[in-house]
């Protein structure tokens, strides 16, 4: 959370960039004979020391009267000017028309003004008495209208400088002295965050989050980032708080505030706890907070929203190259390599710069091996990120998350539901709750997820033991499945098989290959992936969901249990009745026998009595419906 306020905000807007008004943080200005190679020398140095950026002029510059274009640039872009008012410091018509300058950019630009006397009296300066008065007697001499004008613009520099709260040196240590001024300067810089090297595509992002904010009023702003983990919400913030950190007196940076609760990154409490509404801060606040849960800045209808999005492709490249080769672009053989990285990050900053690190000074056999490996294990880094907004889910979402990146990405929202509604879940609102912490989208009536969410889904079903398939609550691999089911290896762990539509050989299936799965509840066999034995058997119990395309007997198998059975899809299949008995089917919604030609009889659907849908498409050998066909829903 960024928060910056102060008793008044400056009309003008800020700028793009964070370093545009200040280039530097102290301009010295001193008299060379006096000082270049004593004191201010010192000075320098402790200001270097001190990772203060000083503007350090040529010693070889000529001088004149008249200033450079590069020296007053200088002065200008400075956010603090350091005088040494030195012993003749006022016969110099550079230092002077130097101070002009600088007590201009003080009342035009706020610039900080201290000046240092150095072995000469305040009053001196401010009164142009002493040696001050000295030069300006020679000063005057011969002085035409021109040079009179000059001189009274001198005489009033010195006297705003004069009466500003500066360091008198008098008989102190120059080097405590020194450190003194280093101190104090210290305490004038804004403490900038560091946002890291090589940051991409952030102007244009800070013009549109600067949209947001109400810079000509002195009004509160509150503005909300929303967007998923690793997208880079909290960079956002950081460069908005180091471009306006100049305009406010009061500023403060509040990070990490999940682990600091130890409670949900996104918890409503939080953010009321931390800022509730405009009404807590100081006219002319700017408050911004990040967070993954869009609902949350919903609720609090105070903020502004910014969604933080995904990088286009160039700008993607752009970051990645910065990584992985320390320049904006690719090194020639590596573009291809490069382009599939690309497809694999789908713009998350996060990701990028991962696996740009990860993959800097390695030969193209490493990343081929490093894209190949990414496919089963996903980069721990990414994931510890991703993972965040799983963690703070509630149970049932959890696994309606975990179902979605098993089985029912890019699906259509209506067909899903409908499934997971069979399941027992409340998808309408809990598809809401995935939606509102971006680990889905929902476009078109269609479900997304991002690949590496999925990846992080597969991860999370993998995780308890890894190398045992049987532990695994889902199964959507060829080759896991095929192991699974060829060794009788089920568990009552399995809650789901999808066995999509492949080219790989079809799995030869034991007769009791499903017998100990006990819990589950969403089959799916894609077109001609099985062959069956005639004892084949199908005992789940719990089984909500079956889609079996082209499934090779005549009826359904011995020892099948329809009664929570939702929906059933048997297309293409070489059924000739459903099943033997009056077997209850009470909750079956969807029958769908698409283009099952050796369909003859139906009659045993007068056991589901609230089928909503029945599918008879391609059905040639079917001559008759059940008489009460008309009683159903």
């Amino acid at each position: 959370m960024a928060s910056t306020s102060s008793s008044q905000r400056p009309s003008s807007s800020f700028s793009s960039n964070s370093n545009s008004k200040w280039r530097y943080d102290v301009f010295v200005s001193f008299r060379g004979e006096d000082t270049r190679n004593s004191f201010t020398d010192h000075l320098y140095s402790a200001l270097d020391g001190g990772n203060i950026k000083t503007f350090q002029d040529d010693e070889e510059l000529p001088r004149g009267e008249e200033i450079s274009p590069q020296l007053l640039k200088a002065i200008e872009e400075s956010r603090i000017a350091i005088i040494v008012f030195s012993k003749t410091y006022a016969h110099s018509k550079w230092c002077l028309n130097e101070l002009v300058k600088i007590m201009e950019c003080q009342k035009e630009k706020g610039q900080k003004v201290f000046p240092i006397f150095y072995h000469v009296e305040a009053t001196e300066v401010r009164n142009q008495t002493g040696i001050y008065g000295e030069a300006f007697k020679n000063h005057q001499t011969n002085a035409d209208e021109e040079k009179k004008n000059k001189i009274e613009e001198w005489k009033a520099a010195l006297r705003n400088a004069g009466e500003l709260s500066g360091f008198p040196l008098k008989d102190r240590s120059e080097s405590k002295f020194i450190e003194e001024i280093i101190d104090e300067i210290r305490m004038l810089i804004p403490k900038f965050l560091h946002v890291g090297e090589n940051i991409v595509g952030m102007d244009e992002i800070l013009k549109q989050v600067k949209l947001l904010i109400d810079t000509k009023s002195n009004e509160v702003s509150m503005v909300g980032i929303y967007g998923i983990g690793g997208i880079g919400k909290t960079t956002i913030a950081k460069v908005i708080y180091n471009d306006i950190l100049d305009q406010f007196k009061h500023y403060s940076f509040i990070e990490n505030v999940r682990e600091r609760s130890k409670d949900d990154h996104d918890c409503p409490r939080q953010l009321k706890f931390l800022a509730r509404g405009s009404e807590w801060f100081g006219r002319g606040s700017i408050i911004i907070v990040t967070t993954r849960n869009k609902r949350y800045l919903d609720v609090h209808k105070t903020y502004s929203s910014y969604e933080a999005k995904g990088l286009a492709h160039n700008k993607a490249l752009e970051l990645f190259s910065w990584n992985a080769f320390q320049q904006p672009h690719p090194k020639d053989n590596y573009v291809n390599l490069c382009n599939r990285v690309l497809r694999y990050a789908k713009g998350l900053p996060l990701a990028l710069q991962v696996l740009g690190s990860f993959l800097f000074q390695r030969d193209e056999d490493e990343w081929e091996s490093t894209l190949h490996r990414l496919k089963t294990i996903p980069l721990d880094d990414i994931q510890k990120v991703l993972r965040m907004s799983y963690d703070g889910l509630d149970d049932k979402c959890k696994k309606l998350f975990l179902h979605i990146a098993c089985f029912f990405k890019d699906c259509k929202e209506k067909i899903v539901t409908r499934i997971l509604e069979g399941c027992r879940f409340h998808p309408k609102i809990e598809l809401k709750v995935l939606d509102e912490r971006y680990l889905i989208s929902i476009s078109h009536g269609i479900i997304r997820m991002h690949d590496l969410l999925q990846e992080m889904g597969w991860a999370i079903v993998r995780e308890k033991s890894p190398d045992n398939l049987d532990e695994w609550s889902r199964l959507w691999e060829y080759e896991d499945i095929k192991s699974i089911l060829t060794k009788n290896q089920g568990t009552k762990n399995i809650e789901g098989i999808f066995l999509n539509e492949t080219i790989a050989e079809p799995i030869q299936l034991p007769a009791e290959a499903f017998k100990k799965m006990n819990r589950l509840r969403l089959l799916k066999v894609g077109y001609n992936m099985v062959q069956l034995s005639q004892d084949f058997e199908l005992p789940c119990r719990e089984l909500t969901y079956l889609d079996w395309n082209k499934y090779s007997l005549e009826s359904m198998p011995s020892y099948f249990h329809a009664d929570k059975l939702v929906e059933l899809h048997l297309q293409f299949s070489h059924i000739r009745h459903l099943w033997e008995g009056n077997m209850h089917a009470g909750m079956l919604k969807i029958l769908n026998l698409t283009h099952s030609k050796q369909l003859v009889d139906i009659s045993s659907i007068s056991s589901a009595p609230n089928l909503e849908f029945l599918i008879l498409e391609g059905c040639i050998r079917l001559k008759s419906l059940p008489k009460n066909l008309h009683n159903f829903p």
